[in-house]
C-alpha cells in the first residue's frame, strides 16, 4: 500500500537537453520545494586540453559515476531525453538507436553503474506519432523498453485534458496490473521576484490521491482496434523493422515484400505511421526513387549505396 511519509534525502544529477537551467529546470525544482544544494546539473564534460563537449552516454559513465562518488547520499540520475546522450564523441555515427546491438551497448554500462553505485537511473524517452501498442510507442529501438526494469507512460486524460495519467508499461520489480496507475495535474507557481525585479512564474506536478484503473494501451488509443487488426499491425510493425533494420530501402522493394509476406497495403501503411517512417525521394521527376527508412533522432542522410532494387 502506498503511503506518504517522505523518503531520506538523497542527491539527484540532472542532465536535461531540452529545457534551460535559470529559466526553467532550476524555478521548476524551487516549486516543487527541492534542496537544490542537493542536485547537480551536468551539462557538459571538460577537455583535458580546454574547451567542453557535450555528455555522451557511450564514453562518459566514468565520469559520471566520478560526479555520484563526490554526492551526500547519491540517489537518482535523470537523463532528459535519452535520445541527446546517444552520440559518440566527435561527429562519428557508428551508433543507431534503431539497432539492438547497439541500443543494448549504450544501455549495459548504465545498468553496471546502476548496480555499482545504487542509484536510480530515470531515462526519458519520446513517443512516437501514431496508434500502436504502448510498449511500442517509445523512439528507438524495443531494447529501450527491454532493457529498464520498468518502464511509464506519461499521457493525456481524454476525459479531463488538465490531467495527467501516468501508467505502467512494464515492471519487472512490482505489481503492473490495471489500477495501479497514478495522475497528476501541473500547476502554475509564482515564486515572486529574483534580483533584477523580473517576477518568477513557473509550475509543478501536483499528484493526485487516485489510482488509475485504464491501461496504457487504452491510454494510447490501441484498444480501440479490434484484436484482428492490432495483431495485423503489430505483424507488420515487425516486419517493417526487420526490413528497414540497416537503413534506407527503395518503397517499391519494402511494398512488393510486405505483399509476398501477406500484408495488405492498408495495414502497411498503419504500421508505417505507427513505427513513424519517414520517406523521401531522390533526384526528380519519373526519373525519382522513393525511399523509406526508420525515423532516426540525427538529421537525415542520403539512402545508402547498397540498398536493393
Amino acid at each position: 500500500p502506498s503511503t506518504r511519509e517522505e523518503c531520506d534525502g538523497g542527491s539527484v544529477v540532472l542532465l536535461s537537453a531540452e529545457e534551460s537551467n535559470a529559466k526553467t529546470i532550476v524555478p521548476r525544482l524551487a516549486a516543487a520545494g527541492a534542496d537544490l544544494d542537493r542536485v547537480t546539473i551536468l551539462q557538459a564534460i571538460r577537455l583535458e586540453h580546454g574547451g567542453t563537449r557535450g555528455f555522451s552516454l557511450l564514453a562518459d559513465m566514468r565520469a559520471l559515476e566520478a560526479v555520484l562518488i563526490e554526492q551526500d547520499n547519491p540517489m537518482a540520475v535523470i537523463i532528459d531525453p535519452i535520445s541527446a546522450y546517444q552520440d559518440t564523441v566527435g561527429n562519428s555515427k557508428t551508433h543507431d538507436s534503431h539497432k539492438n546491438t547497439d541500443v543494448r551497448s549504450l544501455l549495459r554500462p548504465v545498468s553496471e553503474m546502476v548496480d555499482r553505485c545504487n542509484v536510480t537511473v530515470i531515462l526519458i524517452n519520446h513517443l512516437t506519432k501514431g496508434s500502436g501498442r504502448a510498449i511500442t510507442r517509445g523512439q528507438g529501438n524495443m531494447a529501450f523498453v527491454a532493457g529498464p526494469r520498468a518502464v511509464w507512460q506519461v499521457s493525456k486524460d481524454k476525459d479531463d485534458p488538465g490531467k495527467r495519467l501516468f501508467l505502467p508499461v512494464k515492471n519487472n520489480l512490482a505489481d503492473d496490473s490495471e489500477g495501479t496507475g497514478l495522475s497528476f495535474n501541473v500547476e502554475g507557481v509564482d515564486l515572486g521576484a529574483d534580483a533584477q525585479g523580473k517576477l518568477i512564474k513557473t509550475s509543478r506536478i501536483m499528484w493526485n490521491d487516485e489510482r488509475i484503473a485504464i491501461s496504457a494501451d487504452e491510454a494510447a488509443g490501441y484498444d480501440s482496434l479490434s484484436h484482428e487488426e492490432r495483431s495485423e499491425i503489430d505483424d507488420a510493425k515487425a516486419f517493417l523493422a526487420d526490413v528497414l533494420a540497416e537503413g534506407a530501402v527503395k518503397a517499391k522493394h519494402v511494398l512488393d515484400s510486405s505483399r509476398s509476406a501477406g500484408h495488405s497495403h492498408t495495414t502497411i501503411m498503419r504500421a508505417k505511421k505507427a513505427l513513424n517512417v519517414v520517406s523521401t525521394r531522390e533526384g526528380f521527376g519519373k526519373g525519382s526513387i522513393s525511399y523509406w527508412r526508420l525515423k532516426a533522432d540525427r538529421a537525415e542522410e542520403p539512402p545508402p549505396s547498397w540498398v536493393p532494387d
